[in-house]
């Protein structure tokens, strides 16, 4: 191999690696570096994004248990029939034969292992992305009255956040609400970038684009019966006068997102931990589609990120999807 070849093979494994997150932090920036200042390089990156995105699309492979064994019977039972009948050549051709299906075997084998582990490296950096974000809702809470997290965005039907308010002061690009995971996210990228160029922004749309990736409630939301009445305050555009925001919260006891929030919730105020333990229970935001097997990252809202399995708990649930009309396609 030339030496051209070994750094062009060198510079896809990084990019790949760059797109799963497993690099480390001091790696992605200087890969953020290059690829701020080399069209060439983003153009790179955005195949080795297709060839993933094809990777996922293709069909999930489950197990078989004993495959190997079972093929590998059959062709030794038929190697023995054939055996009195064969030539030396034939023997040895049929003796290939042999050890190259053992290969293939082998090889399907480890499909879905391989599979499953590629899922868990995009899982991990959705989590990556999800933990920015809620730095980046921190920001803004600590910045504002009330110390209230950004509102829903306004349009009907769109769970996600109101990028709006974030843009640019808290968040320079909003290509950093988009899961780097997700199925459609070099699509998505591009709507979104489109979106961004109009005048004035259209801001409807870069919400909805948001929300494919990541869902956002904006309230404290515990059971789907809270979820419900949440749903049903949507007319009244909740979050973004503050005077509704506040009747809500008197009368359903369903709370806006904001430091201080854990407050209503925490049992024992003699224990000094009790705030940042009540936080850590607090959904922010998550993945809206599901993944294989079957689970979503969500955001808590003392910035940890957490996989939870797809029915286990709320709001990673089927009631939950069906109520906020959620398209949880995997």
């Amino acid at each position: 191999m030339s030496e051209f070849s070994r750094q062009m093979k060198a510079m896809r494994e990084q990019l790949r690696a760059y797109l799963l997150g497993t690099l480390p932090e001091t790696e992605r920036a200087r890969v953020e570096a290059r690829l701020a200042d080399s069209e060439d390089l983003r153009a790179q990156l955005e195949a080795e994004r297709t060839a993933l995105a094809r990777l996922d699309a293709l069909p999930r492979m489950e197990p078989r248990t004993g495959l190997a064994a079972q093929v590998m019977g059959e062709l030794r039972a038929r190697e023995a029939e054939a055996e009195g009948n064969r030539s030396a050549p034939g023997r040895r051709v049929l003796g290939y034969g042999v050890a190259i299906a053992a290969g293939l075997v082998l090889v399907l084998s480890l499909l879905p292992a391989l599979s499953r582990g590629r899922e868990a490296a995009r899982r991990a950096t959705s989590a990556n992305t999800l933990k920015q974000v809620g730095v980046v809702l921190k920001m803004y809470a600590n910045d504002n009255p009330g110390a209230w997290f950004p509102p829903l965005a306004p349009q009907d039907g769109v769970w996600g956040l109101d990028v709006s308010v974030l843009y640019p002061r808290y968040l320079a690009d909003p290509k950093l609400l988009i899961d780097p995971s997700h199925p459609r996210a070099e699509a998505i990228g591009r709507e979104m970038d489109a979106a961004m160029t109009t005048t004035p922004i259209d801001w409807a749309a870069v919400n909805r684009l948001a929300a494919e990736s990541y869902t956002y409630l904006g309230w404290h939301a515990t059971s789907p019966e809270e979820l419900v009445r949440l749903r049903d305050a949507r007319p009244q555009r909740l979050g973004q006068r503050a005077e509704l925001a506040r009747n809500f919260e008197s009368d359903t006891g369903i709370y806006r997102l904001r430091e201080g929030v854990e407050r209503f919730y925490i049992t024992d105020i003699n224990n000094p931990a009790a705030s940042a333990s009540v936080q850590s229970g607090i959904p922010v935001m998550f993945e809206t589609r599901s993944r294989i097997p079957g689970g979503r990252n969500v955001l808590f809202m003392d910035g940890h990120v957490e996989f939870i399995r797809y029915g286990e708990a709320f709001p990673v649930t089927g009631e939950t999807d069906a109520i906020l009309g959620i398209n949880a396609g995997r």
